[in-house]
């Protein structure tokens, strides 16, 4: 009988471990959601930025329309080889990106291949408007990658979440992202670069 409690509790533990990591791991692709919004916190401004109506993924053209609360907005199309290996970003949203094709840079997504050498490597080169800068991934107490699930709650689709993302930073510190950990979908979650932006809705 203890035996057959034992190996039922196993099983338990082990389906409920499957479905929070079901939930964590890949909460939303690429492109099957509507709208996504971001906290802009600047200078003790605070503001949303919002993405939607996505087409597109990793290993093709990606394009979306992107908006703020102060009434700009614009659209933008990513050509298939920066989502593949662009190690710059634009991280800085204005006119001029009323209608925008970024073909060396990618903005809300890292590259396939930045993804792929933090994930792999540990390190990987970035521009996020400051010129290359080498970024590492943070490691915990065991010096182990830092992949604790992301700790602020993120609502996705109507369900607040925990996501599990890389968290990397720059040589000083003074640069952080947090990264979707997901090849398919390397979203920003957060960025600090002294003004911050955070996930808060997928819908």
């Amino acid at each position: 009988m203890k035996k057959c409690t034992a190996f039922l509790l196993c099983f338990v533990t082990a389906s409920l471990s499957n479905v929070l990591l079901a939930q964590t791991a890949k909460p939303f692709a690429m492109a099957d959601f509507k709208k996504a919004t971001w906290l802009v916190t600047n200078n003790g401004d605070e503001y949303n930025f919002t993405i939607s109506n996505p087409k597109g993924g990793m290993t093709t053209n990606f394009e979306f329309d992107w908006g703020m609360t102060n009434g700009n907005d614009g659209h933008i199309n990513i050509t298939k080889e920066a989502m593949e290996s662009a190690a710059a970003q634009n991280n800085y949203f204005g006119p001029k990106l009323k209608n925008a094709t970024l073909t060396n840079q990618t903005t809300v997504w890292v590259s396939r291949q930045v993804f792929t050498n933090l994930s792999k490597k540990g390190t990987a080169t970035m521009d996020v408007g400051n010129g290359p800068e080498v970024f590492t991934v943070v490691k915990n107490k065991d010096d182990d990658a830092e992949t604790e699930s992301f700790k602020d709650a993120i609502k996705v689709k109507g369900t607040e979440k925990t996501l599990l993302t890389l968290h990397v930073k720059n040589e000083d510190g003074s640069h952080q992202l947090w990264i979707l950990n997901n090849l398919q979908n390397p979203v920003i979650i957060k960025m600090d670069l002294g003004w911050t932006i955070v996930l808060k809705t997928v819908e």
